[in-house]
């Protein structure tokens, strides 16, 4: 099962590959309205469980955006482990909230 049963909203994967962790590039969650943690909470499960998927990988992406704002997070391994630990093997990280539509980028009719 793809993610633990978990459902992203968007998969970017690799050319050829099917829909698994081994393909999978970055995943993103759209929301509607202001981003919430709720929806950050998902954000971080996400990156989590495409690292324990893949024992190999270093480091995971989630992309969480409104299309007016976006925010990345990034999940990476501190220790090339391929038993799954209780969690403190992985290093949580998110960035700062980026606007997507300043005004230089806003279009009008």
């Amino acid at each position: 099962m793809y993610l633990g049963g978990c459902a992203p909203d968007l998969t970017l994967r690799l050319a050829g590959y099917p829909l698994c962790a081994f393909g999978t590039i970055a995943v993103i969650e759209l929301q509607t309205g202001s981003l919430d943690n709720k929806h950050r909470g998902k954000a971080v499960k996400y990156t989590e469980e495409l690292l324990e998927a893949n024992p190999d990988r270093l480091f995971a992406f989630c992309l969480l955006t409104n299309t007016e704002e976006l925010q990345v997070f990034r999940a990476s391994r501190t220790v090339r482990t391929s038993t799954r630990a209780s969690g403190s093997e992985f290093v949580f990280e998110c960035s700062d909230l980026v606007s997507l539509c300043g005004e230089q980028y806003r279009y009008l009719p």
